[in-house]
């Protein structure tokens, strides 16, 4: 008879035992099995929707509100009045309510990828990546812009000497807001073509090409803001 517990056959471990160690070894493996199909659901361009709390609805949103909305706002307050002759106060009305949206949109646009991070990849992969660092700060800093915009040259109770002060102050955070949400649109479109690096047939697909577009937009549109800045004042 074979003893279970000698020195030449030491003690053999139970079923239990050796199936919680043969799931624990494989684990890691699993794990990042499950995490990679994940990622290909979440990521998929051939398969892609922009519903709510969907990866495609992200760049739709983001794309609108500082690829378009935010530059077309700083467009509006100097280029309606020094370019097409508009009063200072339409101007100014049409300068905060561009920038309402695109602040508007951003934060629908910031909810959304968050719900998708949470859902689909978990808690610990919240801001990751340059791309979401940069994004965060423009979001912030657009929310900053319009909150003090609105309180300090919109209410009537702000005095003169306030406005002047703060002037400075705004044009600096609306740069940082304008142009890094340009910057940030570019660094989304860099990270989405990182995920697909071992997929090639994904660049052919009409949602990667869009977003190549929306990057040559951003260039433009940075190009028409600094022969705006550039125009001699009426």
């Amino acid at each position: 008879r074979i003893l279970r517990n000698s020195p030449k056959h030491p003690a053999l471990p139970s079923g239990r035992a050796t199936h919680g160690a043969v799931r624990h070894s494989r684990s890691p493996q699993l794990t990042t099995a499950h995490h990679r199909n994940r990622l290909h659901e979440i990521y998929n361009v051939h398969s892609m929707t922009t519903g709510w709390a969907s990866f495609g609805l992200h760049p739709v949103l983001m794309t609108l509100a500082f690829g378009l909305f935010m530059p077309l706002s700083a467009l509006s307050y100097r280029g309606l009045e020094r370019l097409l002759g508009v009063s200072h106060a339409a101007a100014k009305a049409t300068h905060g309510t561009l920038m309402l949206v695109a602040v508007i949109l951003g934060v629908l646009g910031f909810i959304d990828m968050w719900i998708v991070h949470q859902n689909g990849k978990g808690s610990g992969f919240h801001f990751i990546s340059v791309h979401s660092w940069v994004g965060i700060l423009v979001l912030v800093a657009a929310a900053l812009q319009y909150l003090s915009g609105l309180s300090v040259f919109s209410l009537p109770a702000s005095p003169p000497s306030l406005r002047k002060a703060w002037l400075p102050a705004h044009v600096a955070l609306g740069s940082l807001a304008l142009f890094g949400g340009l910057a940030a649109i570019a660094l989304g479109i860099l990270s989405f073509d990182y995920k697909h690096g071992l997929d090639p047939p994904a660049y052919a697909t009409p949602a990667v090409t869009e977003f190549k577009f929306a990057g040559m937009m951003c260039c433009l549109l940075g190009g028409a803001l600094a022969m705006v800045f550039a125009a001699p004042k009426a």
